[in-house]
């Protein structure tokens, strides 16, 4: 995946692609301890992973769906404001007032769902403080 990433200048998505399938195919041709993955423990691993991501997408729509209701409504930028202001200069009094609204809005949101809406909305006061 680095190789893929920085020595052919693939992009990220593209070089998890090219390292996802080269894993797969030395697993079916090379033998580990004296096994191989099989055509069915394949579509089994295949089917899994399936079902994982459908929950990551589905836990990103809903953090998109947060993060456009708050954005549109404007509660984004003031989140963003406030923080800065309570905060009054100093990056450690920055930084616990966003545990603390970070806490409060990721009660309802997986942990990507947080990440997405942690990286949207906290970002740019950590950002402006420097």
């Amino acid at each position: 995946m680095v190789y893929a990433l920085f020595g052919l200048n693939y992009e990220p998505e593209m070089a998890g692609l090219v390292a996802t399938a080269i894993v797969l195919a030395l697993g079916v041709l090379v033998p580990f301890r004296g096994k191989r993955i099989g055509f069915r423990n394949l579509a089994v691993m295949l089917r899994d992973a399936e079902s994982r991501c459908s929950i990551s997408s589905c836990s990103a729509a809903a953090a998109g769906i947060m993060i456009g209701a708050l954005n549109y409504s404007g509660v984004g930028f003031t989140l963003t404001l406030v923080l800065i202001l309570l905060a009054g200069g100093s990056l450690v009094a920055l930084l616990v007032s966003s545990a603390v609204a970070n806490i409060i809005l990721g009660l309802g949101l997986p942990t990507v769902g947080v990440y997405i809406v942690l990286a949207t909305l906290v970002a740019p006061a950590l950002v402006k403080m420097g």
